[in-house]
């Protein structure tokens, strides 16, 4: 009686899932003529206890219906088991190749894949759908056998099959909390290339692609997120580290030179704790002691992430106590590329052009300047911690006129080092960006290209606004400059394309995330996380950006605007044509308001003040 109330009300379940069905998958894809892992199956199965074969339905029907576990059955409720061998046994009639991995001794089964041509070809880029794809599927393992690289092996060996059998791409949905499916699959050589909703409505199926994913909370070990800084930071970069990793439950602290008005407003952050004035080595590491005492024992080292180039120079003397306690991102020898001459010969390397540069760390030096550069020049730090009297980020000088005493000014500071380059003509749009997410070794796990669009001051300014713009060439060279730092953790690098020549001319490269890693994020492509996943030893979740998203920052986009179109270079009609979506923007988020709503009622009683002050 039990088992026909069971089977009645699984029968309703499922004509009521065929009315309405949404289920949320991650696509991921291998290129099998391009796949390199184990060719043969002696090479796979080398020093192992489980052997692998085509499986059937004589001798692996019913241990198939006994180990197949519930949760493959969803979203649909799990099927009873006569239902479930009825299913099996039409996938063996239908000649679906099914795989085993069993025992070397016991014979006990441990794992089953199935492999069947791909079912979504709606759903991939059109340049892909005339490819002749596979779909391995069901892939999962016995409770007691996991963990011991079982599923990876069976994936592996699958593919082989495939490939002989002469696929060109193999393609898999996965829900988003069967994370160890996910990491197999993306140990055997798949990458995500996004998200696939698919299901019914009132009967209909559906499939639509989405960029980007969505991991199931929890699906990783909690380690925490420790970001410290000496130098008041309240504003876009913080918070949009903040951001990119609250969203996805990695419980963030943060220990920072305060007060933080806009910051501090995050649902995001876990903890926060601010200090003013100046902090000793000896009382920082106090207070980290004790933040780490609050977080409880972890099996990981929590990550620590920097804010500006500024605090890894000023943590450095602190250095073996953040390496015992921390894992410290940026990784590797960070500390010489901070100064900015010593980026210039890895650029060339990769095949940047390089603007003539000199380093200037006296007045005395600046009459050389006028000697041997040709003007315009460029004037910036040569690293975070050299401003001194430095205030700007970038200054032009026209002509030799007037540069010489300007800029003595700047060296009554000894800690003043300065870099002086030949400015490249061009416009704000021909300032190219490269984001990525490094591993230790410097490989470029994942990556956003884009241009800038204005910035502010224009023409050698902060970006105020830009977007995502794929450039093979600058992907090509800034990856390989990546490799050359040997640096991981987040990257950013700056070119900009001469006009006439169209060559590119190194800029700089920043070693931590920027205030722009939200267009990444918009995209489809959360750097920041997925370098806290690679200092955690978790393989790549993100998948490549989709092809439009832009990024503004609405405080300096207005200011940049005004300026164009009072120097006549654009008029309002261009400026208000709107961005290619969707749109982050700097403070404001539909997820977290408040920093965005606070810096409002700022901009607004400022403007308000100014106004009566005029008045007056």
């Amino acid at each position: 009686m039990n088992d026909k109330y069971r089977n009645y009300s699984w029968e309703i379940r499922k004509r009521l899932n065929k009315i309405y069905r949404r289920v949320e998958s991650v696509l991921v894809e291998c290129n099998l003529k391009e796949w390199g892992q184990a060719e043969t199956a002696e090479e796979l199965l080398d020093g192992k206890f489980f052997a692998l074969r085509e499986g059937n339905e004589t001798d692996d029907l019913e241990d198939i219906v006994a180990t197949f576990p519930d949760e493959l059955s969803a979203p649909t409720p799990a099927m009873p088991r006569p239902v479930l061998r009825n299913e099996i046994y039409g996938r063996f009639k239908a000649g679906i190749a099914c795989f085993v991995a069993r025992d070397s001794i016991t014979n006990q089964l441990l794992g089953v894949i199935w492999l069947r041509d791909w079912y979504y070809p709606n759903v991939l880029p059109l340049e892909k759908r005339a490819s002749k794809a596979c779909a391995p599927s069901r892939l999962y393992t016995v409770p007691e056998a996991r963990g011991k690289g079982i599923a990876t092996a069976l994936l592996c060996y699958t593919l082989n099959i495939a490939k002989q059998r002469g696929y060109a791409f193999a393609y898999a949905l996965i829900r988003p909390k069967r994370i160890f499916s996910l990491r197999a699959f993306l140990k055997a050589g798949f990458a995500i290339l996004g998200t696939v909703l698919h299901g019914s409505r009132l009967g209909c199926p559906f499939q639509v692609f989405r960029y980007g994913v969505r991991l199931a909370s929890g699906s990783f070990p909690v380690v925490p997120v420790v970001i410290v800084s000496k130098v008041r930071h309240d504003g876009s970069t913080l918070l949009s580290m903040i951001r990119a990793l609250g969203r996805n439950g990695v419980p963030v602290y943060l220990l920072v030179k305060g007060p933080l008005t806009y910051t501090g407003k995050t649902r995001y952050a876990h903890r926060i704790e601010q200090f003013t004035g100046d902090i000793t080595d000896q009382e920082l590491i106090q207070r980290l002691t004790a933040m780490l005492a609050a977080m409880g024992s972890c099996k990981q080292k929590p990550v620590m992430m920097h804010i500006t180039e500024n605090d890894i120079f000023n943590l450095h003397s602190i250095r073996p106590f953040l390496e015992k306690h921390f894992t410290i991102l940026p990784m590797g020898d960070v500390g010489h590329y901070l100064e900015k001459a010593n980026q210039l010969p890895p650029a060339v390397e990769a095949g940047f052009c390089v603007p003539q540069s000199m380093v200037l760390q006296s007045a005395d030096e600046l009459d050389a300047v006028c000697e041997r550069m040709q003007f315009p020049i460029i004037v910036k730090p040569l690293a975070r911690h050299t401003v001194g009297n430095f205030l700007e980020k970038v200054l032009i000088y026209d002509s030799p006129a007037g540069f010489v005493e300007q800029a003595k000014q700047f060296f009554d500071d000894e800690r003043t080092k300065l870099l002086a380059q030949e400015y490249i003509p061009g416009s704000d749009q021909d300032v190219l960006l490269f984001m990525a997410s490094c591993d230790v070794l410097g490989r470029a796990r994942a990556y956003v290209s884009g241009h800038k669009l204005r910035q502010k001051p224009p023409g050698f300014g902060l970006m105020s606004s830009g977007v995502i713009h794929q450039d093979d060439k600058m992907e090509e060279k800034s990856i390989k400059l990546c490799e050359l730092f040997k640096i991981g953790g987040f990257i950013g690098i700056e070119a900009k394309r001469r006009q006439g020549t169209q060559d590119l001319y190194y800029i700089e490269t920043n070693f931590r995330p920027e205030a722009i890693s939200p267009l990444a994020e918009i995209a489809g492509t959360n750097l920041v996380l997925d370098t806290y996943l690679a200092a955690i030893g978790e393989p790549c979740f993100a998948c490549p950006p989709r092809p439009s998203a832009s990024y503004m920052n609405l405080q300096l986009e207005i200011e940049a605007v005004r300026v164009s179109v009072g120097e006549g270079k654009v008029t309002w009609a261009e400026l208000l044509k709107p961005l290619p979506g969707p749109t982050a923007y700097c403070l404001f988020a539909p997820d977290d308001p408040l920093p965005f709503f606070r810096w409002l009622v700022d901009a607004v009683r400022l403007k308000i003040m100014r106004a009566l002050n005029f008045l007056r």
